[in-house]
């Protein structure tokens, strides 16, 4: 027969029961996350060429031509054509051009030269002992043998005398000199004309023609070289 203490435990181990099992924990859903995109990998950009620094040319170095453009096509160059025989792209200056060019020109008309200087010199002399009446001093100044208006004077006393019988004549009368111009042969008649008969024997190219206005009247006085002066042969007016 059981013992009380046994009946006890029996009854106790009885309403107890089983221990229960812990409840099972409900599983966690899984958590809704967006679909991810994907990366489009990233696109490759087209390879360009890095034109090369250029190496430093010298003076005489041709330039370096352009890049072409990727893609253009290089148009043919074109063939030099032949030099024909009598064509030239750059005219070789002429001889004569050249040597004109390094020489000087002719003096211009009425420029001052050391010849014109030294007439016009003696024109200014030959008027002055005019207007002051000095015969022998004109004389002097003129030609062995001299024109009066196309009458000949040979020799230094018949040129004498008749400018002492030309300037009597003028006796008493004021002259002034207003202007007086020299001129060389070829100018004289481009300004003046064709010369008198009387005058254009003595009208040589190397001559000279000195115009004075003494008290409005021209007088035309013709100089000729000389030695190394000029001396007046002829005067008409």
């Amino acid at each position: 027969m059981p013992t009380p203490v046994a009946v006890l435990l029996a009854l106790a181990v009885a309403q107890s029961g089983p221990a229960p099992e812990p409840p099972e924990r409900p599983a966690e859903a899984p958590q809704a996350t967006a679909p991810r995109a994907e990366k489009a990998p990233p696109a490759e950009a087209p390879e360009v060429e890095t034109p090369a620094p250029p190496a430093p040319r010298g003076l005489g170095a041709q330039p370096e031509a352009a890049p072409r453009p990727a893609g253009a096509s290089r148009a043919p160059s074109p063939r030099p054509k032949p030099a024909s025989s009598g064509s030239s792209l750059s005219p070789s200056p002429s001889p004569s051009a050249s040597t004109s060019a390094s020489r000087p020109g002719p003096p211009a008309p009425g420029a001052p030269t050391p010849e014109r200087v030294r007439v016009a010199a003696a024109a200014r002399r030959f008027a002055e002992a005019l207007l002051s009446r000095r015969a022998a001093a004109v004389a002097a100044l003129c030609a062995q043998n001299f024109s009066f208006d196309g009458r000949l004077a040979a020799g230094a006393e018949q040129v004498r005398a008749r400018w002492e019988e030309v300037l009597a004549a003028r006796d008493g009368v004021e002259d002034a000199l207003l202007d007086l111009s020299v001129l060389s042969a070829a100018e004289a008649q481009a300004r003046l004309g064709k010369p008198p008969k009387r005058l254009a024997a003595l009208l040589t190219p190397s001559a000279w023609v000195a115009v004075a206005d003494v008290s409005g009247h021209a007088l035309l006085i013709v100089f000729a070289r000389q030695g190394d002066g000029f001396v007046a042969t002829a005067i008409h007016g």
